[in-house]
């Protein structure tokens, strides 16, 4: 999680501006596992920060999808892509 809280620019910028957000992050695997499930709750307005490759982007995306899809939360758009 340092990677994110101390080698991105727009954090760095937060932290130079003394806005506290370190307390409120979590790791994707601890979001992922629901360890992080009472910080998420708590959480008014939720962000994923990536520095991750693209393929991590994308298979977050998906997990995330399917669990909006699930709880009602979202639609998935018709879309294709060809082959």
């Amino acid at each position: 999680m340092a990677e994110v809280t101390e080698e991105t620019g727009d954090l760095i910028a937060a932290t130079e501006a003394g806005v506290s957000f370190r307390d409120k992050c979590v790791s994707l695997h601890d979001l992922m596992s629901g360890e992080a499930q009472t910080a998420v709750d708590r959480a008014g307005i939720r962000m994923f920060k990536s520095v991750g490759g693209g393929l991590q982007d994308v298979v977050t995306a998906g997990i995330v999808l399917d669990k909006a899809v699930a709880a009602g939360l979202a639609v998935p758009l018709p879309v294709h892509f060809d082959h």
